[in-house]
């Protein structure tokens, strides 16, 4: 008995190690189906008004689709060409952060190099220029989102016919209940999200613009 329990939990150990190999050489599609799954909850809703319009299915994903892919392709290219754009003006600003720091720091005993010897302004410029070359990699991403959209939302019109067929009238009623809230749910937490995204990059702003 105790062997087959010592047995039990070797296997119990390979199977979670063997878990965590796989889902490591999966994430480069694990996670854009993660990230598609949970945009099916806002664009699910969208595709099954438009169908009860009898407007085609398969228009009704090409659009969303479309649309989605539009904005975050255009978003991209305007954060990738601020981020090239920072990363030319980054020495100006770095030099002028160090005059700041130098000035509150005069009362201080510090060493003469104290500030310029940190080496902050060459890992800073590194990850800035590794920032701007992933551009073609997010792009990549979200081309991957999009293609599992596509299978997730055709789907969508004939979500609640199968619910109907898989559940008594109540329990469907109550899966719906429960994922209009998950959709509802989701929706805040990227418009929360979106929020605070917006407001960070305005304190980035004015820090930039105080700086010169």
């Amino acid at each position: 008995m105790g062997n087959v329990q010592v047995i039990i939990g070797l296997v119990g150990i390979v199977s979670i190690v063997a878990s965590g190999l796989v889902l490591n050489f999966a994430q480069a599609v694990f996670i854009p189906l993660i990230i598609a799954w949970l945009l099916s909850y806002l664009f699910g809703p969208v595709v099954r008004f438009l169908s009860r319009l009898k407007i085609p299915t398969f228009i009704n994903v090409v659009v969303v689709l479309a649309l989605f892919f539009g904005v975050c392709f255009l978003s991209a290219l305007f954060l990738n060409a601020r981020v090239l754009a920072f990363t030319e003006a980054f020495p100006r600003y770095y030099s002028r952060l160090l005059d700041i720091g130098r000035a509150l720091t005069v009362n201080f005993d510090f060493p003469p190099d104290f500030w310029s010897s940190m080496g902050w302004g060459v890992t800073a410029r590194g990850y800035l220029i590794e920032l701007s070359g992933s551009f073609v990699a997010i792009i990549s991403k979200l081309v991957m989102v999009i293609v599992f959209l596509v299978f997730l939302l055709l789907g969508a019109p004939y979500f609640d016919y199968k619910l109907q067929k898989a559940f008594t009238p109540v329990t469907a009623d109550r899966v719906k209940d429960i994922l209009g809230t998950i959709s509802f749910q989701i929706g805040r937490y990227l418009s929360a999200l979106a929020l605070i995204s917006a407001v960070t990059g305005l304190f980035v702003w004015f820090a930039l613009e105080y700086i010169g």
